[in-house]
């Protein structure tokens, strides 16, 4: 039975094996209005966008050809920032090379925070809004 056709998303023409600064976003970020809002903070910023895999493939908010971790991409970039997501083996394996790893998720005791330099516990939702106020 057919349901419904969607057209297929773009594929990335950015290589995150490249990236000296890369954003990952994860589960966490709700959806489509948050990732927007990530977006933006990604251009002012100069970082480059990933996802998890739930991301991709549940969510369907970005192509497969951006998720990291072990069945994903495996990246070194200088700087990795992880939004949202809760750090679980199968996608810290793809950037436990990083130079420099910041997190922010909302839960305390999320394995992110054991494998990262840096970390903040708060809800995306109040924390991007306030990080682009700080590049006004």
């Amino acid at each position: 039975k057919f349901v419904e056709m969607q057209p297929k998303k773009a594929g990335s023409t950015v290589d995150l094996t490249r990236s000296k600064k890369v954003i990952c976003v994860g589960r966490g970020i709700g959806g489509e209005d948050m990732l927007h809002q990530i977006e933006a903070f990604a251009e002012k910023t100069g970082f480059d966008i990933g996802c998890t895999r739930p991301v991709s493939e549940e969510m369907l908010l970005m192509p497969r050809e951006l998720y990291v971790g072990v069945s994903g991409l495996m990246l070194k970039p200088e700087v990795y920032l992880a939004m949202g997501l809760s750090g679980q083996v199968q996608h810290t394996v793809g950037v436990n090379s990083s130079n420099v790893i910041f997190a922010i998720n909302k839960d305390a005791k999320s394995p992110i925070f054991d494998q990262c330099d840096y970390g903040l516990v708060g809800d995306l939702e109040t924390i991007v809004p306030t990080l682009m106020d700080c590049l006004k």
